[in-house]
């Protein structure tokens, strides 16, 4: 848990979504803000936006987030980078861009970052499947 150092409180924190669709905002902001519940920090508001491609600058609803950030929040939680910049390196420079003012922006996923898998990862994972693949079979019939 994040907490506030000097108080000890929980960090409230507030949710940015940017998507045109209506249905997929309400599902994600409720993804980004169970994130946010599991890490006991309290969201203030949920703001969105409508157009990823408009510069992040002119958008109302992230004018709006720098509006709360100073007073009311001292976290942000979006969904991907993508809602934000256009690729992962501009996503990093506004994370140490929001960090230099004294918070911080976090993102529930990393759309479009595929892990990396080693071939230590790959054995092991056949090892796993061949261990389980027999266990149903030596099961007892009901």
């Amino acid at each position: 848990m994040v907490n506030d150092s000097q108080t000890g409180s929980r960090v409230p924190v507030v949710v940015y979504v940017c998507t045109a669709e209506d249905d997929a905002a309400d599902l994600i902001a409720e993804h980004v803000q169970q994130y946010a519940h599991a890490r006991d920090w309290p969201v203030v508001e949920t703001v969105r936006d409508h157009d990823r491609l408009q510069p992040l600058d002119q958008r109302p609803g992230w004018a709006r987030v720098l509006e709360l950030t100073p007073d009311r929040a001292r976290g942000i939680v979006t969904f991907s980078p993508p809602m934000l910049t256009a690729d992962i390196a501009a996503f990093e420079a506004l994370r140490r861009k929001v960090a230099d003012q004294g918070h911080f922006l976090v993102a529930t996923r990393t759309s479009g970052v595929r892990p990396r898998r080693t071939a230590a990862d790959a054995a092991r994972r056949r090892d796993l499947a061949a261990a389980a693949s027999g266990w149903l079979l030596d099961a007892p019939h009901a």
